[in-house]
């Protein structure tokens, strides 16, 4: 049975959890972002008492509007799978207010994925970080070359 707990056995059934479960569904959410053919998200609708087929829904709708403004420069990608404003100067008052409502649908989602895959509660803490940072790794590769990103040090670079 053990075995089984690292596998994957159809793009509808999931036959995994923790580290496994969350890079999954990392891979499959940023690709089909990007509008890549992959399985279905494994793990969708209410988690606890979080419902993250809402957060995924906006972020899902407001992606094309976010593109536009990473391919001008105007933001970037955050390792800890956020996005943050690059340009503060000159951006308007609506790019900030986009960044913030996908940051604030992206927080609800990371943490009802950290109870999708058994990591509520106590283990939160310290299983929330690593949610975000493997969505953060995913975003950053799937990512086009041109796009900002910035360490968690503050140093923005492009890919």
């Amino acid at each position: 049975m053990l075995s089984l707990a690292a596998c994957e056995s159809t793009p509808n059934h999931l036959l995994t959890y923790a580290a496994a479960g969350t890079e999954i569904q990392a891979e499959r959410l940023v690709g089909q972002m990007f509008g890549e053919d992959v399985w279905p998200l494994p793990y969708q609708g209410r988690q606890g008492a979080i419902n993250i087929s809402e957060p995924l829904a906006r972020m899902q709708a407001r992606f094309p509007a976010l593109q536009r403004h990473f391919e001008l420069g105007e933001i970037g990608l955050t390792d800890d799978g956020r996005i943050a404003v690059r340009d503060v100067e000159h951006v308007s008052p609506e790019v900030f207010q986009l960044v913030r409502e996908e940051n604030d649908d992206r927080d609800v989602f990371y943490y009802g994925m950290c109870i999708a895959v058994g990591h509520g509660n106590n283990s939160l803490v310290f299983w929330l970080p690593y949610v975000r940072s493997t969505f953060g790794k995913a975003w950053q590769n799937k990512s086009p070359a041109g796009w900002w990103r910035i360490s968690s040090k503050g140093d923005w670079f492009k890919k």
